[in-house]
């Protein structure tokens, strides 16, 4: 048998052997190669898959004779770039046959290069085609001799590779359909896992499927990033083999660290490389980062969810190699069915925050109802500021300056003057007028209760603290609090009170969570805070804390001239309330309540024109006997206009009889300058003449 009948029996063999089953398709091209290398006493061997239409020549099988170093071609990795000359060539679909290296032209550098090193005197390429297209090649290579082999041969050769080549793409159609099966699968467990998942187990659910997806596309590094900012992404989980060991992707900004792939990931464009040759050089960055970890062969793949560009997914492998269409379609899948995980975490966990705000918000109204209803129980009407006094002027125009603002008031008077009315006063004309201004006496309460009162508690802070209760500050938030008798808090809960009016925070009794409030406070007093401080009964710098802006209601004995209209206040809020009409106040009547000094103020004349209500019959006010009222000394005003005069006399005399202009007496008295001069004049009140 010759040679050439020889090699024919192989070729049929080979046909046979590819014909059949191909389970084991590595195993039987291995065993192929060898059997042609050996028979065509060769020294290399290579069969390699081409794709033509990507450019792309990766070694599939390969083999050496015995004593012969195997050439540097590692599988799967695309040697195109590499070997320029030589790809386009091959390319083209044709053999191509170097019967010695010297054959080779100037434009061959690496080709002529990679046959010095190795020894090659001459080589050739054998095209395999299927249905007309290129999809591999023979690689054939010898040492010490020229290419000798026959016209025959190398026909033979090229049939055996079609061969090949059919059974190549017959076993890649077989394992492509049983991948996508299996894809297909894992990914619709995966989003299945998804639909019914907790929001708070998500994040854990997607650095368990990273690790599967790893797995399927064979890469060594997964990492996904959300959009941010309109044109930038954030990775926020990552995945590694043992080999890569921990990355530092997690948390990056990419426009930041590596803004050309950004950019090409917000025009949805897929970045990939095989070598890190193949980052270009407006992406130096991404190449040092590859060259640094090891990881040439990278894939960034942008997903969309409903038109809008929602985040990226990339991986990374250790080995060169290239990233199939297939395996972008997998990665934009894999990215798409996160994303959507995702948007229905942040709109549960966005419903959910909407539920506990509505929740808080129903709480703090309940709150306020309950304690609104205490209120409407415990007082009356919120009233009126009543009189027309210099003194009442002079409070009222201080109260106007500071009601625009969120400062601190310390109200300070005597009991019964109408300190609460005041804030009330300032409350209402403030911003903040449209909202609840909470009460708090802080003299009505044990001590022991007053910091639960104030700030709230937990459910067990103390005993019989059997639920969790909202303090005063808490209701507040966004309003004014009004400390009724502040005097009296106890020093301890004082540091406590300085620490809410400067920062804002506070913790409720029994928790050591902080609350940040936003509350104006309004404070009232009817004691000495100086004396207070002084005896070490008030903290000192409480106290200035405080005193930001102080407001003095007036006693009642000092504004008199405004006891006539309280009076006819006070009975028509009672006529109301007890079904009487009183149509007339006896002038001695009026004279008697504003010769007496009032040491109760105005809760006090309220008390005795209630008083005086209940016991009068008829359409006159009767009043009983002022009790304390002072003996009526000789020569005291008793008439009204008697009271006038000497007030105007004491007011104007004050001011050096300056009438007009700021500070003047017109100004204190409330009234226009001409006013006032013609009222002098009708009471007969002239300025003495100097001697």
């Amino acid at each position: 048998m010759d040679a050439l009948d020889g090699f024919e029996q192989l070729v049929a063999a080979l046909t046979i052997r590819f014909m059949g089953d191909c389970a084991d398709l590595d195993g039987l091209l291995h065993q192929s190669i060898a059997d042609i290398g050996q028979f065509l006493k060769l020294d290399h061997l290579v069969y390699l898959d081409v794709d033509a239409d990507a450019g792309l020549m990766m070694p599939r099988c390969k083999w050496a004779h015995d004593g012969v170093k195997q050439l540097d071609v590692p599988k799967g990795v695309d040697v195109s770039q590499r070997f320029g000359w030589l790809t386009k060539r091959v390319m083209t679909g044709e053999r191509l046959i170097v019967h010695s290296k010297d054959d080779l032209p100037e434009s061959a550098v690496e080709e002529r290069r990679f046959c010095e090193e190795n020894g090659i005197h001459s080589f050739a390429f054998l095209p395999a085609l299927h249905d007309g297209t290129l999809v591999g090649a023979f690689s054939l290579d010898n040492y010490d001799e020229a290419w000798d082999l026959d016209e025959i041969a190398v026909q033979r050769l090229q049939y055996v590779a079609a061969i090949i080549a059919s059974a190549v793409l017959r076993n890649t159609a077989l394992n492509k359909a049983d991948d996508s099966r299996r894809f297909q699968n894992e990914l619709s467990r995966i989003s299945t896992a998804f639909v019914n998942l907790p929001a708070e187990d998500v994040e854990r659910k997607i650095e368990g499927a990273l690790n599967i997806v790893g797995t399927m596309l064979d890469a060594d590094v997964v990492v996904l990033g959300l959009a941010v900012d309109g044109d930038d992404f954030k990775m926020e989980y990552q995945w590694s083999t043992d080999a890569v060991g921990v990355l530092p992707f997690k948390e990056m900004e990419i426009r930041k660290e590596h803004p050309w792939v950004a950019s090409q990931l917000y025009q949805n464009k897929v970045v990939s490389t095989q070598h890190y040759e193949d980052w270009p050089e407006e992406a130096a960055s991404g190449r040092a980062v590859a060259e640094l970890l090891r990881l040439p062969s990278f894939a960034a793949v942008p997903f969309q969810l409903r038109g809008e560009t929602a985040g990226m997914i990339a991986v990374n492998s250790l080995e060169n190699r290239a990233w199939t269409s297939e395996s972008i379609q997998k990665l934009r899948l894999v990215g798409e069915v996160f994303g959507e995980a995702l948007e229905r975490r942040d709109a549960e966990l966005k419903l959910k925050e909407s539920y506990d705000e509505i929740r808080l918000l129903k709480d703090k109204l309940e709150e306020e109802n309950v304690y609104l209803r205490k209120e409407a129980g415990l007082t009356r009407s919120q009233g009126r500021i009543i009189g027309d006094s210099a003194a009442l002027h002079s409070m009222m125009a201080r109260a106007e300056q500071v009601a625009a603002t969120k400062s601190t008031v310390l109200i300070t008077g005597e009991t019964g003057t109408g300190k609460e009315l005041l804030a009330n006063w300032v409350h209402a004309s403030s911003p903040r007028g449209d909202k609840l201004m909470v009460k708090v006496n802080c003299a009505a309460l044990p001590s022991s209760l007053v910091e639960a009162e104030l700030f709230g508690r937990e459910k067990g802070a103390f005993t019989g603290a059997m639920t969790r209760e909202a303090g005063r500050f808490e209701m507040a938030d966004g309003a004014t609090l009004f400390l009724d008798e502040v005097g009296e808090l106890p020093l301890e809960l004082q540091a406590k009170l300085l620490r809410v009016l400067q920062d804002g925070e506070f913790e409720r009794l029994g928790s050591s969570k902080t609350r940040k409030v936003d509350v104006r406070v309004l404070v009232a007093t009817n004691r000495n805070l100086k004396a207070a401080v002084s005896k070490k009964e008030f903290r000192e710098d409480l106290f200035y804390r405080l005193n930001v802006f102080p407001i003095e209601v007036p006693p009642l004995r000092e504004r008199i001239s405004d006891v006539p209209q309280l009076v006819w206040s006070f009975v028509q809020e009672f006529s109301e309330s007890m079904g009487k009409t009183i149509e007339k106040i006896p002038r001695e009547t009026l004279e008697a309540l504003m010769a007496y000094s009032w040491p109760g103020n105005v809760r006090e004349l309220r008390n005795v024109i209630e008083r005086a209500m209940i016991v009068s019959r008829g359409p006159t006010l009767r009043i009983e006997r002022l009790e304390d009222a002072p003996p009526v000394s000789v020569g005291a005003p008793t008439k009204l206009a008697d009271l006038e005069r000497e007030h105007i006399e004491t007011i104007v005399e004050s001011t050096g009889w300056r009438i007009s202009g700021n500070g003047g007496a017109a100004e204190i008295l409330g009234l226009k300058p001409t006013t006032l001069e013609a009222r002098m004049k009708k009471l007969g009140i002239v300025r003495p003449q100097r001697h």
